[in-house]
């Protein structure tokens, strides 16, 4: 049955015509991505989460955004593997839990397509927070070294990038390229 779903949804999203948003991708490039993510652990989902949204929505450039980011590290050449999309951790302790948008065997990956001079200061800064907590908690108490990165496909604002600094968050900006990490 989970093989039928499959071929069904990529049938689906590959078909021409394509009411949703994954109609704003073309339909050979969504074969390439299908091809390189289909094996990543709830990559469905985030396509159907896609699929079910309208054309122009601002959640379904976020979605896209976490598949570009997704190929570019599967296609780079730095011994880095995607996981899991939407990975969710929760802290035994305090129960606060939190999702981060990509796992790699090296990172917690939080993926914003926003206008950030147009975003909510204090909700995203306490969603980086807790992310950060969290993921400091996971290495804790795993013995591992996992970074938590804050990935961004627009610039980042000059006071975001203090901010992050003074609170040991790294951050990646796809426009630049560049990657500040703090520890």
């Amino acid at each position: 049955m989970k093989k039928l779903f499959t071929a069904l949804s990529f049938f689906l999203i590959t078909s021409l015509y394509i009411p949703s948003a994954l109609g704003r991708i073309n339909p050979s490039l969504l074969k390439q991505i299908y091809n390189i993510l289909r094996k990543t652990r709830r990559f469905g989902i985030v396509l159907k989460k896609i699929e079910s949204s309208p054309y122009n929505c601002r959640s379904a450039l976020g979605y896209e955004y976490e598949i570009e980011k997704a190929v570019h590290i599967t296609e780079s050449d730095n011994n880095e593997k995607v996981v899991e999309f939407g990975y969710r951790l929760k802290c035994p302790h305090s129960g606060k839990s939190r999702e981060f948008d990509l796992r790699t065997n090296k990172r917690l990956i939080e993926c914003k397509n926003i206008e950030w001079k147009k975003a909510s200061v204090k909700k995203l800064k306490k969603q980086f927070l807790d992310q950060r907590d969290l993921a400091m908690h996971y290495n804790k108490t795993n013995n591992a070294s996992i970074m938590y990165v804050v990935c961004s496909k627009n610039p980042i604002p000059e006071r975001w990038k203090a901010w992050f600094h003074d609170n040991k968050i790294a951050f990646e900006e796809t426009a630049s390229d560049d990657l500040e990490a703090q520890n």
